[in-house]
């Protein structure tokens, strides 16, 4: 007869359909499963309970500094995920690392966002430090790349965004992540189809008083050591300066062009990864996948200098469905995007609707003018103290559209009728005459074309 549940210390079996989390009524010990069995002899958290009142019945994962478990509250009933640091597994920086622990439960405790995991209590017994944080029942999303390396666009639209809109919860707090990656998200599959992104470990987080000066009543890193994950690192994060809000916007967009292209945008050995994110452009996207929208989104948020990058959460998300919109096919991408016209578009829409208006011969009115201006500044995002200089462009760009707009304007209401529709044939003809044949000595046709000056480069091999 094959046990469900086994007790690890006794051995004794029990078929009977138990509850995840029930004792064993000869020792007490909790039960676990046949499979976890072996682990249990080496594993001082699996098989016990924690805390007084947390059954450890599983374990979910282990790393270089502890382990995660399910376990269920004995009193509550409430299954969670009990995230432990093991005492052989601490170094001498025992007390660092206690206290980073410490900040990141004060820190998720404190925290109110659907995509962020939630944290129940913390505390130590016998040299074990834990955490109870919320079961999410998913995968990471590092998981989920290894089975697919390139995710539909949708999906990858849906996390990039859904991570964007969790993080603007910590960063108005003066909290940033610094360790934005796939194996610090998880995706919790929803009723309805959809998939819940929830971000979780903020173990090297980086608390700091408006996002200037570091606040002096929590921990400290290490002078000279660059936190967190290369692959994702900001230059500012590499390099030791000022971190902020933009620093977890920069990993996000390299998670995204990860997602879209199946790659980092920047790949090899760290030391070339490094250098790559601190020196050189953010390459396109491959031509192939048609997700050229995405592009100038990626390049401003992955913008070497901090300043040039989005000043927050929603301008980035608002950005990335822009982008969706002008995309081929945006209405398949995701309906809702796809029945709404940018701001950009709007305003060409209403420009190009006065000044047809206004060629047929009707008289111009004062509000075909300010329709057409007030459509070119809605092309400006609003004022952005990190980056003022897009500002700037912005508004150039819609003054030039507005000095056209009066020209134009001006010009038709100087005409009468007959010269306006003088002018219109005038145009006609000149679109609907022959174009002159070449002179034969300008191109020979059985010339051969000229050779290249110098041939093309081949790229490196992946």
């Amino acid at each position: 007869m094959s046990a469900e549940w086994i007790c690890p210390e006794c051995g004794r079996a029990d078929a009977d359909p138990l509850v995840a989390g029930a004792v064993c009524p000869h020792d007490g010990r909790v039960l676990i499963g046949l499979e976890r069995l072996h682990a249990a002899a080496s594993d001082p958290v699996l098989g016990r309970v924690v805390g007084g009142q947390y059954a450890v019945y599983d374990r979910l994962g282990r790393g270089g500094m502890g382990a995660v478990y399910r376990a269920v509250h004995q009193r509550l009933g409430r299954h969670v995920a009990l995230k432990t640091i093991l005492p052989d597994r601490v170094d001498e920086d025992r007390e660092e690392l206690r206290a980073r622990f410490e900040l990141e439960a004060r820190v998720l405790s404190d925290l109110r966002h659907p995509g962020i995991v939630t944290v129940y209590d913390f505390g130590e017994e016998q040299g074990v430090l834990y955490m109870v944080l919320e079961l999410i029942e998913g995968q990471t999303l590092a998981a989920v790349l290894r089975g697919s390396p390139r995710l539909p666009a949708s999906r990858a639209l849906d996390i990039a965004t859904q991570l964007a809109s969790a993080l603007e919860e910590p960063h108005r707090r003066g909290l940033v992540h610094r360790d934005i990656k796939p194996s610090n998200i998880l995706l919790e599959p929803r009723a309805d189809g959809s998939e819940r992104v929830v971000l979780i470990d903020f173990g090297i987080a980086k608390a700091q008083s408006e996002f200037g000066e570091d606040d002096p009543s929590l921990p400290k890193t290490r002078t000279g050591v660059a936190v967190g994950t290369p692959r994702y690192m900001a230059p500012e994060q590499l390099a030791g300066g000022e971190i902020g809000p933009w620093t977890d916007h920069y990993a996000v967009a390299v998670l995204l062009y990860r997602m879209l292209a199946g790659e980092s945008p920047y790949t090899g050995p760290p030391a070339e990864m490094i250098a790559a994110h601190l020196r050189d452009p953010v390459p396109p996207l491959p031509a192939e996948l048609g997700l050229a929208a995405f592009d100038p989104v990626i390049a401003r948020a992955m913008a070497k200098r901090a300043g040039d990058r989005f000043r927050d959460g929603a301008q980035l998300v608002g950005a990335l469905e822009a982008a969706a919109s002008m995309m081929p096919g945006a209405a398949a991408l995701d309906p809702e995007l796809g029945s709404q016209p940018t701001a950009a578009m709007q305003a060409a829409r209403t420009a190009a609707v006065a000044i047809e208006r206004v060629a047929l011969g009707a008289e111009p009115t004062p509000s075909d003018f300010s329709s057409a201006w007030r459509g070119a500044l809605d092309m400006r995002p609003p004022p952005d103290p990190v980056g003022p200089r897009w500002g700037l462009r912005w508004f150039a760009a819609a003054a030039l559209v507005g000095v056209v707009m009066s020209v134009a304007l001006l010009w038709f209401t100087s005409l009468d009728g007959a010269e306006r529709q003088a002018t219109t044939r005038a145009s006609v003809d000149s679109v609907e005459a022959p174009v002159a044949e070449a002179p034969a000595e300008v191109i020979a046709p059985d010339a051969a074309p000229p050779e290249p000056d110098a041939a093309p480069v081949e790229p490196d091999a992946a």
